[in-house]
């Protein structure tokens, strides 16, 4: 990629913040494997996970936690006694913005993030489905009853779960796939890409010899791997193999980004899970409507590592040129600006048809919310923002709840709690109450 100048700002600022992400997942995934966590069924009502340290890679600590506010603004006076009025209406957890990333995908844009942006790349990109597996365990340590009792002192149990928006964070098939199996639970893999010389990729396979880990396409090949490309001598990625340029003082952890990319299995919520559509779910990178030339890049073998013109100030014009065309007219002229890298189909970009058909063949009966959506009204208002379900409430409260696994006896008093819950690993648990006016009476 050449020599680059000092790191940015901006690139500082995510460094520090990264530096933070990659602990904290090393400290789940490691939680995962054994069993074990000092955050696991616990909110941060009981403890926070905070910064510590100074310098450019910062450690985690437990913190205290921060109890609740009773929130009187505009409302009224909050009434005394009301603990022992309170009444659960809904109890229901929410994920959101897992942004769960084909980090190995050549129509990633990486290289953005050393110009006029700042979000293209994250050092802890390849850990994601980790995350996103102790997030959903966090949750279902809070499935079986609600951390806030009612007046009565019972404890709802969780009726279902959320997710936001932008699960997948390209638009991929793989990556939805992926998404479907956090919330469902199973075998997860995952990495991406397959021998080039099996691939079906004409190109691909006449330049197999030219391509790292083309005969182990299962191990990770990307920006944070610098035996996959020329990254000249001040990098500005972080390679846990042996952290240099930007990254110099953070610490190595040999092997991290191929392991990262071996299968686990996944534990799946235990209860229904319903998804929302969001701007990363259905657009290439969050922001540009997939098109044929985009998906012979994301598909393909050949990944860009530096900008492709001189001046890619936006990043409409970054995309525009993310062509195969340009890009194997930059393998001949300027090799130094890419990689090659496994290519993989089930790369290809999804339409928000195929996107539901995805969740709807899965193994939940509601189809993660999308078999409960009415053909005329979807055909009515595709492309505008909105759907309308069909059937009343009870039915698709009592469908779902048929996918509700075994309940476990309840753990005991939990710390007092108003209307959220908010979990130490990120993740979060609602218990709706009356409005904040009946609450005040």
């Amino acid at each position: 990629m050449g020599v680059r100048g000092r790191a940015s700002g901006h690139l500082r600022a995510r460094i520090a913040a990264g530096a933070c992400a990659v602990l904290a997942t090393s400290a789940l995934v490691a939680a995962s494997a054994d069993g074990a966590s000092d955050t696991r069924a616990k909110t941060t009502v009981e403890q926070r996970i905070v910064p510590t340290g100074q310098g450019g890679f910062r450690g985690l600590a437990l913190g205290p936690g921060e109890g609740y506010v009773v929130r009187e603004e505009g409302v009224g006076t909050a009434h005394p006694g009301r603990a022992e009025r309170r009444k659960s209406l809904l109890y229901f957890g929410q994920l959101s913005d897992f942004q769960l990333a084909d980090e190995e995908s050549p129509a990633r844009v990486e290289f953005l993030d050393f110009g006029p942006f700042a979000s293209a790349w994250r050092p802890w990109e390849g850990l994601l489905p980790h995350i996103a597996d102790a997030m959903v365990r966090q949750i279902n340590e809070f499935a079986d009853a609600s951390p806030l009792p009612a007046g009565d002192g019972s404890r709802r149990p969780m009726d279902f779960v959320i997710n936001t928006g932008d699960m997948a964070d390209s638009q991929q098939r793989n990556e939805a796939l992926w998404v479907r199996t956090i919330a469902e639970g199973g075998t997860l893999e995952p990495g991406s890409g397959v021998n080039p010389a099996a691939s079906g990729d004409v190109i691909c396979a006449a330049l197999s010899p030219l391509i790292a880990d083309a005969t182990q396409p299962q191990r990770y090949t990307g920006v944070q791997d610098f035996g996959d490309f020329l990254e000249g001598v001040a990098p500005q990625y972080y390679d846990p193999d042996r952290p240099s340029g930007a990254f110099a003082d953070w610490p190595a952890y040999p092997g991290l980004m191929d392991a990262a990319q071996a299968p686990f299995e996944a534990a799946g919520l235990a209860v229904p899970h319903f998804m929302a559509f969001g701007n990363h779910d259905g657009l290439v990178q969050g922001n540009a409507a997939a098109n044929v030339a985009f998906e012979l890049v994301a598909t393909g073998c050949i990944k860009p590592m530096a900008p492709l013109t001189a001046d890619v100030d936006t990043l409409a014009k970054a995309l525009g040129n993310l062509d195969l065309a340009t890009l194997l007219n930059v393998l001949n002229t300027d090799p130094t600006k890419i990689a090659l890298v496994p290519p993989d189909p089930r790369r290809q970009f999804v339409s928000k048809q195929q996107y539901k058909d995805i969740f709807r063949s899965g193994q939940r009966e509601n189809g993660h919310g999308f078999a409960y959506i009415d053909p005329e009204d979807g055909a009515r208002v595709a492309g505008r923002g909105g759907l309308r379900t069909r059937g009343s409430r009870r039915r698709t409260s009592a469908s779902s709840r048929s996918t509700r696994s075994p309940r476990r006896a309840s753990s005991g008093p939990r710390p007092r709690a108003t209307s959220t819950t908010r979990s130490s690993s990120g993740s979060s648990a609602s218990s709706t109450r009356p409005s904040a006016t009946t609450s005040s009476s």
